[in-house]
Formats: structure tokens, sequence, C-alpha cells
């Protein structure tokens, strides 16, 4: 059996290495590389998916995706343009008109100023995270991660040939760093910082004196903030403090329509930044993939119009994960409620457990798949669990979760 890792006594700057697991599903041996790098929510997809092809049904409560679609008016707009003939290349940073839009929006929402010059359009919230490690990670440079954290930021980080150090949060304390972690992060000779707010996974939402921190030492050490916002409009105990509501440090936000507008498929996001960071980032662009189409271009151009679809998919959520959180209070699980987002982050209270055997050991014998806490750093008792999906399917899934936690000890794990 995987025997867990032992969380370290100081949270600061622990870096994992690659390790080899066996493991069992329908009398079949599945050999999975494990690390904070790894992402298991991808290899639980794809198992979820290949089952489904032979004709079992499966909840999927594994993959961070709105179960509603856009707003009509959003895929109208995409239909609409692409027959108008917005078919041909266009600026690698995106047209004008979404830009500015985006300048506008935003600026607005944090009283800032903002203009075109300082956004670039990406194929996804997930494109914006490689070009920014690309354009600022120079040298061999290093990162700081906050942890619990999206697999990809390390991904991405080592693929443009940096390196990472991570502090790892913990429950206990709420996901929240303390200063002194903070202190202790970035007076490691890091070039930038990445922080997640509100969490994939835990939905943590960073405080603004935990911000403002961050943005402190960042500014009198002249490193890069890299926010990631994607989950900013997802937000439901508190109030929230965007990066650039701080002026002082040099900061990149990410942003994207795959979550409130629940335009996934569409590959559309952006990134905020000062202009030559923004021209660095387009040359990247330029260089690997032109640009992103026009037409969906115009498409997102459109969802930024379309308020009151979003207003109805945060309460939508927010519902969703009110319910949610206190199902699984009366579950063997230990929970943070989350605060934004879209996902659930619970400790399973069960001695020696491995999450990915749970997941694996769930998909199999009750058809539900979940992201093991392994993928996001060294969480191997935790499970990422995601919330949207409509009340009925989401409740069937999480009663499973029940069901399976009550049968683990019997299965002898």
């Amino acid at each position: 059996m995987f025997k867990p890792f032992q969380l370290p006594s100081s949270p600061v700057a622990q870096i994992f290495r690659l390790e080899q697991k066996v493991y069992h599903m329908s009398g079949k041996q599945y050999e999975i590389e494990l690390s904070t790098s790894a992402e298991p929510h991808i290899i639980m997809f794809e198992k979820a998916t290949t089952l489904e092809k032979q004709g079992r049904k499966v909840i999927h409560l594994e993959i961070g995706e709105p179960d509603f679609f856009p707003p009509r008016e959003v895929i109208d707009a995409m239909y609409i343009s692409a027959k108008e003939g917005h078919l041909r290349y266009s600026s690698p940073s995106g047209i004008p008109q979404l830009r500015s839009a985006l300048a506008q929006t935003i600026g607005k929402r944090y009283k800032v100023s903002l203009s075109q010059d300082n956004v670039i359009v990406t194929p996804g919230g997930r494109f914006a995270i490689y070009l920014c490690f690309a354009a600022a990670l120079r040298n061999q440079g290093k990162a700081a991660i906050i942890a619990p954290d999206w697999p990809a930021y390390r991904e991405c980080v080592k693929f443009v040939g940096g390196e990472y150090i991570t502090l790892n949060t913990r429950l206990e304390d709420g996901w929240s760093p303390s200063d002194e972690e903070v202190s202790g992060l970035l007076d490691q000779g890091v070039g930038s910082v990445v922080i997640n707010s509100p969490s994939n996974p835990t939905g943590k939402i960073l405080s603004k004196e935990t911000v403002q921190r961050v943005a402190e030492i960042a500014a009198q050490k002249g490193l890069t903030v890299i926010s990631d916002e994607v989950y900013s409009d997802y937000v439901y105990q508190q109030s929230y403090y965007s990066i650039l509501q701080e002026q002082r440090c040099r900061s990149i936000l990410i942003g994207s329509f795959s979550k409130c507008w629940a335009m996934t498929g569409f590959r559309i996001g952006y990134a905020i930044a000062e202009p030559h960071l923004i021209k660095s980032m387009s040359k990247i662009q330029s260089l690997l993939l032109t640009n992103v189409p026009e037409f969906v271009q115009f498409a997102a151009l459109k969802a930024l119009e379309c308020e009151d679809a979003l207003r109805d998919n945060v309460q939508l959520m927010k519902k969703r994960v009110e319910k949610a959180s206190a199902t699984l209070s009366k579950m063997p699980l230990s929970l943070h409620a989350p605060e934004g987002g879209l996902y659930a982050f619970p400790r399973i209270n069960k001695p020696g457990i491995d999450s990915m055997d749970f997941a694996l050991q769930l998909l199999e014998k009750k058809g539900v798949a979940v992201a093991p806490g392994i993928g996001f750093g060294p969480y191997p008792d935790f499970i990422r669990i995601t919330l949207s999906q409509r009340d009925d399917v989401l409740m069937d899934g999480l009663s499973k979760i029940g069901e399976m936690l009550n049968e683990y000890d019997r299965l002898g794990k």
C-alpha cells in the first residue's frame, strides 16, 4: 500500500521527487507517476471516459467544468461573426475590441486605469499561465508557489527551464499562510510568486492583508506577482481583493471565460500586465500559435455584456457549494468550507489513506470520479470534488462518496 508523504516540519521550500506507484482497478495493474507536478485529475478523467465507453454510468466530479452552457447570445455572436467573415488572421495580442472591453470591464471593477495595451487574449487561462512564466522566468529563474495549487503552475515552470519552491499551507490554518511564511518563501532568491484566489482546489480566498503582504515584499525585492484570478467571479463568503488593486508591485493577472461563462471548449482567456510584459507574451504567442480565432474572440466580447447570466451562474454555484459543504460535513472528512470557486478539498479521516487508491476504488465500485489530492501538492489524504453538476447528480455523487468511505475499511485498505 502506498505510504503517504510525511508533511515537513517547515512548510516552506519543499520540492518532491517523482515516484512510481502501482494500483489495481478492474483486475488490471496501473503504474502511475505521482508527484506534486502530476495531474491525477486528468488520469481519473481518462479512466472515467474509458468506463463510459464500456457502457458504465459515471458521475464526473473530477474536472472543473460547469454543467451549464454559455449564454445563447454568446453562441449566436460566434456564429454571426463567422458568417460575416471574421475567419482571418488577427493580432497575436487579440482583436482591439475585446482587449479594450476587457480593460474597461476589469478596470471599472477594481477602480484602476487600464488600456488595451495592458491586455493579451490567450487560448484559455492555461496558456496565459505558460506565457507568464515564459516571459517572466529568464536564465533558469525560480518561482514561488503557495500550495495546494493547480499542478499546471509547476509543469509550466519546469517546461520553460525554471525551478519552483512551495509554501504548503494547512487545513488547520484555514489554508491561510502567515506573514512569516510568506516572508520566508519570498526570501529565497525567487523572481516571481504565484497566488491563486479563489483557490483551485481549496476554494480559499486570500485575505486583503495577505495579498498586500505579498505585494509589499514583491515591490521591495523586484518580484513579479502572477495572480490566477480565473474564479474571481465565484465569491461566496467575503469581499474580494485583486492584485490589480496593488499598484506598488509588478503583476500579471490571469483570467478566463471558461468558468463563469462556461466557455471551456471555446479556449479563451486573457492576461493583464504592464505593456512591456504584454509585448513579450505576445511575441511568444505569435511564435507558437499566431492568434485566438477571431470568431471566438467576438463570442467573448458578447459574453462581457451578459451580466445577468453571469450573476445567475454565480448564485447557482453558491447554492451548490453551500449544500455540498453541509453534506460533506456529515461524513468522516475534514473540510474548510469553500469561500469561492467550484471545488471542495476535504481530508479523508482514515489513517494511512491513499487518495489515489480511494479515487480508483470509488470510480470502479461507485461510478464516481474525483481528483486525488496528491496532484495539488503533498496532500495524499485529500480529494478534490468538483461541485459544478446539477443538484440531483451532485448529491448522488456525494452520497456514493459517503458509501465508499463507509465501505473502504471493509475492503482492507
